[in-house]
């Protein structure tokens, strides 16, 4: 809600939430670090609600557009005499219900679906139409840059992953040849910013891979992207920028021991002592979400024993 009280009238753009909702709330820790939600927190890529999604996204002017467009299918529907009234009603009230708890705008499959069920209750008798057939054109010419730009979307989308799922089998330098050519098309998509710098990483090009992170954060900002820009400036030797990376990423989702855990090895390779032992303490203090985890288990088993080696 902050995010909407902050751009209240225009909002943040298409991809405001993905870039924007986790910084928020890594605020909101920072300034309640005793909130009864830290157990509750998670890495969040959805509000699980289409229209506190579309209002981040547009704004209150633009969940006004479309409050209204709903009121007029509605309606339109309701004054329907046809067969089909029931079933539009039911498919209306699916649709709303599901929005209001889900995201179900993300399965093209319900794109199709909603686009089928509009030009039902907008057309019902669209072959009887006097101008059915120039009405029909129009119709079809409209839809037609949006088709294209989809499928060249998900074309680009296609490549990308051959290109990953072939990665372990790619000489590195061939590899990233086919990754900066779809970066040229697809740099504007987070995700796949994520996933290159991801395979920079890996490849030990850390320079490089923060490059590409920090250019991801302005589409795509959460807690795995902040880990990884963490390990990137810790392997490039500039420890404190790493440091404040694993602080920035903890308190996107406190209730993580990574983290934590990372920051503890930093300053136990920087010979700090001191901080070292201080971070070890919150970690043997910190309330654990998932009791059987045993990586969880393994981070505090050896926080506590650094903390028994180092203190007198």
């Amino acid at each position: 809600m902050e995010m909407i009280a902050d751009r209240p009238m225009w909002g943040w753009g298409r991809e405001g939430f993905d870039a924007f909702y986790m910084p928020y709330q890594a605020d909101y820790f920072l300034h309640h670090p005793a909130s009864q939600h830290i157990l509750l927190a998670d890495n969040l890529t959805n509000p699980f609600n289409e229209f506190l999604l579309f209002a981040i996204r547009y704004g209150l002017i633009g969940l006004a557009a479309l409050l209204l467009s709903l009121v007029f299918l509605l309606r339109s529907i309701l004054k329907q005499k046809s067969d089909f009234r029931g079933m539009l009603i039911s498919t209306f009230t699916t649709l709303f219900l599901w929005s209001m708890f889900s995201y179900p705008f993300r399965i093209p499959f319900v794109w199709l679906t909603t686009a089928s069920f509009i030009s039902i209750i907008l057309f019902p008798n669209l072959s009887s139409h006097k101008y059915a057939k120039p009405l029909s054109t129009f119709i079809l010419l409209c839809c037609f840059p949006p088709i294209i730009h989809m499928l060249h979307f998900h074309y680009n989308k296609i490549e990308w992953i051959k290109v990953q799922k072939r990665s372990s089998d790619i000489e590195t330098t061939d590899l990233f040849t086919q990754y900066a050519l779809l970066y040229e098309k697809q740099k504007e998509d987070g995700d796949f910013l994520y996933n290159y710098g991801a395979e920079l990483h890996y490849a030990g090009q850390y320079k490089k891979s923060l490059d590409i992170l920090k250019e991801c954060t302005t589409l795509y900002n959460d807690y795995n992207v902040q880990m990884l820009i963490a390990d990137n400036y810790q392997q490039l030797g500039f420890t404190d920028k790493a440091i404040l990376r694993y602080k920035y990423a903890n308190l996107m989702v406190p209730n993580r021991f990574l983290p934590l855990y990372y920051e503890m090895q930093v300053h136990i390779k920087e010979r700090d002592s001191i901080q070292a032992c201080k971070v070890a303490r919150t970690i043997i203090n910190k309330p654990v979400k998932n009791q059987k985890s045993r990586s969880v288990k393994k981070i505090i088993s050896e926080a506590k024993k650094y903390l028994h080696d180092h203190t007198f």
